[in-house]
């Protein structure tokens, strides 16, 4: 597939959308950035037609937010200047000798009583980090096999092709599928509840569905 732009910074961070595949069918919903990271990877190129969730307005990927057509610059018009003489070194051990007492006094008066107050919500941030992860490696892999990876296959199948799929374009994850911040396996479900196609979720530090903080159940569904 030909690309013909790449992916800029999203002025509309958090807007959704759907994306149409070749086999009619919609996928997501995902924000811009990853619309515009399957561009650059080939999997979209800018006529693909999106959905936008928010306002069911039909666009193509060269209408999200964050596009930018490739540009090749004029090297011949590109001034030539002389290389600037170098300046004197003369640094001033004093200053940094005074800003560095400062940093270590910030650090041990506002940094390291947080530190270990934090480490629970750290962990629990953690947590959310990697089931996002995981639910967009899901939402590529459906993007490519047409299906979402079934109960046996699991999450293992983000990163080896399960057989008799020839669609599937991983590994999706750059790493290993990762365990939670508590040593656990991520759960995967499918179908996921109320209704969802599927679930990724971690039973907390206990390995219950209860409690808050680190002891909360964190899930995420589509």
């Amino acid at each position: 597939m030909n690309m013909n732009a790449q992916a800029g910074n999203p002025s509309s961070a958090g807007e959704m959308y759907l994306v149409e595949g070749p086999d009619g069918q919609m996928y997501g919903p995902t924000e811009a950035s990853t619309i515009l990271r399957w561009l650059a990877e080939g999997r979209l190129n800018v006529t693909t037609p999106l959905i936008e969730q928010a306002t069911g307005n039909r666009i193509t990927v060269s209408k999200v937010p964050g596009f930018v057509p490739f540009s090749r610059p004029n090297w011949f018009s590109l001034p030539i200047t002389d290389p600037a003489p170098p300046k004197s070194s003369s640094p001033t051990w004093t200053i940094y000798a005074i800003l560095a007492i400062f940093g270590f006094l910030f650090y041990g008066v506002f940094i390291v009583p947080k530190v270990s107050s934090g480490r629970g919500t750290a962990k629990v941030a953690a947590a959310h980090s990697d089931l996002a992860t995981l639910s967009e490696a899901i939402q590529e892999f459906r993007l490519d096999c047409h299906r979402y990876p079934t109960q046996d296959e699991g999450l293992g199948a983000l990163r080896t092709a399960p057989s008799g799929t020839p669609g599937w374009k991983g590994p999706y994850l750059t790493k290993k599928v990762p365990r939670d911040p508590w040593a656990n396996d991520y759960v995967y479900r499918i179908p996921g509840p109320r209704g969802a196609d599927y679930a990724v979720e971690t039973y907390d530090r206990d390995g219950l569905r209860r409690g808050e903080g680190e002891s909360a159940h964190i899930v995420v569904t589509n």
